[in-house]
């Protein structure tokens, strides 16, 4: 679907975009507030609005899942977490499984995700998910899908123990999702994708793609 935005909201960007990039490239704006005001000013002069589209939910590990939990150093999508939100009918489901193979760890999988350098979706995007209203994001996902279980790679936990583990989403018995973290050297089959944005000039947001010098 073409998205149409209004003469007067194009009018509105014209005349912000000139002193919004003086500013980047000098340093004194954060090109993150770039990205997020020009999102608005597009939401606000598009009349075909998506309902597909989930902002992320920020979250403390030890608080979330319990005390001793945190963020990995290692892992990070910075791209990913530089997303404003996503239009979840563009997410892509990967089980990185080659032909012939039945399953594979999770530390390998997410090494052939780091290979296709597609954006890995943020755990806080999977925590909206949990969250929303009714859980129907997820229940559309399952009846259109057959999503019955879904990982986040954007960032990688770390356990009392100091293992690695992915944020996961699981369809409970009674049709209620749950949400759990799954230990990287766990094997993942088919039925375990990850959640993922095919890297496309659209889906990149626009702080990766500048430089500048103060």
């Amino acid at each position: 679907m073409t998205q149409r935005v209004s003469d007067k909201i194009i009018a509105t960007f014209t005349r912000q975009q000139h002193d919004w990039m003086e500013r980047v490239l000098k340093g004194s704006l954060d090109p993150v507030k770039v990205a997020r005001a020009v999102q608005v000013i597009i939401d606000e002069g598009n009349n075909n609005r998506s309902n597909n589209f989930i902002l992320p939910t920020e979250i403390d590990p030890a608080t979330f899942i319990g005390k001793g939990w945190k963020w990995a150093d290692t892992y990070v999508d910075a791209r990913s977490l530089a997303l404003p939100r996503v239009d979840f009918s563009k997410v892509l489901f990967e089980t990185c499984l080659e032909e012939g193979e039945a399953r594979i760890t999770g530390k390998e999988k997410l090494h052939r995700l780091l290979d296709k350098d597609d954006i890995r979706l943020d755990p806080r995007f999977g925590v909206t998910l949990f969250k929303e209203e009714g859980q129907k994001t997820l229940k559309r996902l399952c009846e259109e899908r057959g999503i019955t279980h879904l990982d986040f790679p954007g960032r990688v936990l770390v356990n009392r123990a100091g293992e690695h583990c992915l944020f996961y989403l699981y369809l409970h018995s009674d049709d209620t999702w749950g949400c759990g973290a799954d230990n990287l050297a766990l094997n993942c089959d088919s039925r375990h994708p990850s959640a993922v944005l095919a890297k496309t000039k659209t889906n990149i947001p626009l702080e990766s793609n500048l430089s500048f010098t103060r």
